[in-house]
């Protein structure tokens, strides 16, 4: 089982980004496993204290306001099973949050992926990962190399979602504190 303490992104706002480029929404949206939720990570792990995460989850949302975060391009993840991504761009509030998460949940959970330690994170939303042939990937490619993909998202909730090979679901999710003055 694979857990990961995330920031889900809300249909709408996934939407918007895909349509920044519709030659290859279809093939994004055909990899889309219907279980899982569009996010981006914030840590991953294999074992976790669900009680105590939770209540952590809830103390972090109690403290942190919403926030912005901005794209930084496509990403390639490269490996055994290589992964393209959309690389989301760091800023005070989404190091902040970060390292609070990381250095809270530690304790919480087993077998933590290292690549989302505080020196080695690179925040993305994993667009294209499992079960594609290298040509898909340089269509992919071939079809985004001159497309301006910005985009923005608010950062506005903590969740906490897991994966098996036979299943995928929300565990929980909590909202961060409303901007004073927002209009959401």
């Amino acid at each position: 089982m694979f857990y990961a303490v995330a920031t889900l992104i809300d249909q709408t706002t996934w939407g918007r980004i895909l349509d920044k480029n519709p030659a290859v929404r279809e093939l994004i949206v055909s990899r889309q496993i219907k279980q899982e939720f569009v996010h981006f990570s914030w840590l991953i792990s294999e074992d976790m204290d669900e009680k105590k995460t939770i209540k952590l989850l809830d103390d972090v949302a109690k403290s942190t306001v919403e926030f912005d975060i901005q794209s930084g391009g496509l990403g390639i993840f490269t490996g055994n099973v290589p992964a393209i991504t959309y690389i989301l761009a760091r800023n005070e509030s989404v190091t902040r949050t970060h390292l609070q998460l990381w250095e809270k949940c530690v304790g919480l959970m087993g077998s933590i992926n290292m690549k989302y330690s505080p020196e080695r994170w690179i925040p993305h939303i994993t667009i294209l990962h499992y079960g594609l042939e290298t040509r898909e990937y340089c269509e992919f490619l071939e079809k985004s190399m001159d497309i301006d993909v910005s985009f923005t998202i608010e950062v506005n909730n903590l969740a906490i979602i897991f994966k098996d090979e036979n299943s995928a679901g929300l565990l929980y999710k909590v909202d961060l504190q409303k901007k004073v003055g927002g209009t959401h």
